[in-house]
């Protein structure tokens, strides 16, 4: 080591204390792309920081400023990294001003630290970058980093009101306000913003906040076609309805948040006072309705779950602008450059609404076109009206309500349930192509993976038809809410309850847990809840993560609707009733004393 190497680190030491390191295990650990620097500093106040720097400056060292190192790899790979300057330890709150609805806060405080602080006065700032809560403000800022909030609230630079930076040559500076009306002239803190530190170090930043809205509600709506979500957007934008957040996934994205399958989903969260939320509910939902779409109430727990998936999903490779009218294209052009083989799309407008002759005779061509091995659809009234047609056209083999398939060299191979669900056949398909409709949620969708590419289809197919069967009139059922197939949670309730009033109770329980309400043929028979409710053998079967029976015997006819669900929770006051033999967990009492006991403890946990 040379006598300058080793003068310098005593300087950082003098000034940092034990917060200056050049342990090799520490130095690994910080490096920037690659590059460890020579020392790591962790200073514990603004003036080390801006000391720091100014020696820094002085003997002609390279700093990379750093907070909770969630963004590093954004920006040039740097020539060499001499110094990290680590900002954790600048990590307090200087003033909060709740009357005003500002705050001024170290660069080093996370966005989950100063959530907690601001949560008794219910305000925020509404800021929510991919694993927000551990990422510090000052690299929010640097990174310009932003989530879903932004489609009602901006992002950092339209909440950033003044910052306290730390220029390259040590200098501690200013710029900007610290109250929302402020007229200063040329606009340091946005200049800032999105600069990766390379104007200067951030130290500390005046923050502008909101009121935390009275109610808050979440709708997915789900989409058979992903072209159909641009003319949504586009109407909800030019709407009443005020969004908090507006995200678009497609398929991958809702399989990896646990959401049922589509060809894409739009997520809207709405806050304001409750009226107004369930007004622009209705809209939501209605926007739905006229496309076709399932429309879910999400819990207020979906966020966190779309957090984590951002969060732990990698770093963002590609940030994509397009407009709303271009939405379904570029998602179709982006899952086809993450690695689909193809996307093949009928861009043709005859086909927005189904039509069974038109749209059997576009999959026949397409499958004539490239002569696929299987065709698979999802276990929908869709598909068991269009997937047997095509397997006898295409001279194939079909099978229905499967669980899963299997391939082996040029074997294909399905499991379906028999028997009511007591037995489980293997069936070999032996005629190409396979035609299978897959059973909702019966297995987890296949990982993404980076293979080669090939550029999207957009083809205009023949739609000559014969007229014998003609859709005369098409009536929806006004229920709000997606299929009981697709849903993750269900309460169900059966002949136990006595009447209609008590699955008031089971809705609002299924509302909070993010769920739906179905009931067993008994129940329907009675008239107390729609037949789009019954799960059965006669009815729905389905394969929620979560089936609550309420109140239901569990006979084998229900039992045989419900076999793949992951996880069977009963409440029943019979303590021999057959569902306890099937269940995970069961509640032997009645059903009036567990149902509000539930409800109280979820209303806690929400809060």
């Amino acid at each position: 080591m040379s006598v300058t190497t080793r003068g310098l680190g005593g300087a950082l030491a003098s000034i940092a204390g034990d917060g200056a390191t050049d342990d090799p295990t520490a130095l690994a650990a910080a490096a920037v792309d690659g590059r460890p620097p020579r020392w790591l500093v962790r200073p514990p106040t603004l003036d080390a920081a801006a000391r720091v720097v100014a020696l820094a400056h002085d003997e002609g060292l390279a700093v990379v400023p750093r907070g909770a190192g969630s963004a590093l790899t954004l920006g040039a790979v740097p020539a060499r990294v001499d110094v990290v300057l680590d900002l954790a330890r600048l990590d307090a709150i200087v003033e909060y001003n709740a009357d005003d609805l500002t705050v001024t806060v170290q660069a080093g405080c996370t966005a989950g630290a100063l959530a907690a602080a601001l949560a008794d006065h219910r305000q925020t700032l509404p800021l929510d970058p991919p694993g927000w809560n551990a990422r510090t403000l000052g690299g929010i800022a640097a990174t310009a980093a932003s989530g879903p909030l932004r489609a009602r609230y901006g992002t950092m630079r339209d909440l950033l009101l003044g910052v306290r930076f730390i220029q390259a040559d040590g200098v501690v500076t200013w710029g900007g306000a610290k109250v929302v009306k402020s007229v200063t002239g040329y606009d340091i803190p946005k200049l800032l913003v999105g600069s990766l530190g390379t104007l200067g170090v951030l130290a500390e930043l005046t923050l502008r906040l909101h009121p935390l809205p009275e109610a808050e509600a979440t709708c997915l709506l789900e989409f058979r076609d992903a072209e159909a979500a641009p003319d949504v957007v586009a109407r909800l934008v030019d709407s009443t309805v005020q969004p908090h957040r507006l995200e678009l996934l497609d398929a991958a994205a809702l399989g990896a948040c646990g959401l049922p399958p589509a060809a894409a989903g739009l997520v809207v969260s709405i806050g304001s006072v409750a009226g107004a939320v369930r007004a622009q509910q209705s809209i939501v939902a209605a926007e739905g309705a006229r496309v076709r779409a399932r429309v879910e109430t999400m819990g207020p727990g979906f966020w966190r779950t779309y957090d984590r998936v951002l969060a732990t999903g990698g770093p963002t490779a590609l940030r994509i602008a397009t407009l709303a009218t271009r939405l379904g294209p570029t998602l179709d052009e982006t899952r086809a450059a993450l690695g689909a083989d193809a996307v093949i799309t009928a861009d043709q407008r005859e086909l927005t609404r189904y039509q069974p002759e038109l749209h059997l005779n576009v999959i026949t061509q397409i499958c004539r076109d490239i002569a696929p091995a299987a065709v698979l659809f999802g276990n929908d009234t869709y598909s068991q009206e269009a997937a047997p047609r095509l397997a006898h056209r295409l001279g194939g083999a079909a099978a229905g309500d499967c669980l899963e398939l299997m391939t082996e060299g040029a074997a294909i191979r399905v499991k379906r349930s028999v028997y009511g669900g007591k037995a489980i056949a293997t069936i070999e398909l032996k005629r190409s192509p396979a035609v299978v409709w897959l059973r909702a949620r019966a297995f987890e969708p296949a990982p993404t993976t980076s293979a080669s590419v090939t550029t999207v289809r957009r083809t205009r197919y023949d739609l000559q038809a014969d007229d014998r069967t003609q859709i005369i009139e098409r009536k929806s059922e006004a229920t709000g809410a997606a299929r009981l197939e697709d849903a993750r949670v269900i309460i169900s309730g059966g002949r136990g309850l006595g009447g209609p009033e008590p699955f008031k109770d089971l809705q609002e329980l299924a509302a909070m847990l993010g769920g739906q309400t179905a009931a067993s043929r008994a129940a329907c028979d009675s008239g107390w809840c729609p037949p789009s409710w019954q799960v059965g053998q006669t009815g729905k079967k389905v394969a929620p993560g979560l089936y609550i029976a309420v109140a239901i015997r569990g006979a084998s006819q229900h039992m045989a609707g419900i076999s793949d669900a992951k996880n069977i929770a009963a409440i029943n006051i019979d303590a021999d009733a057959p569902i306890f033999k099937n269940c995970r967990f069961g509640i032997v009492e009645d059903y009036r004393k567990v149902i509000p006991l539930l409800k109280e403890k979820l209303a806690a946990l929400q809060k």
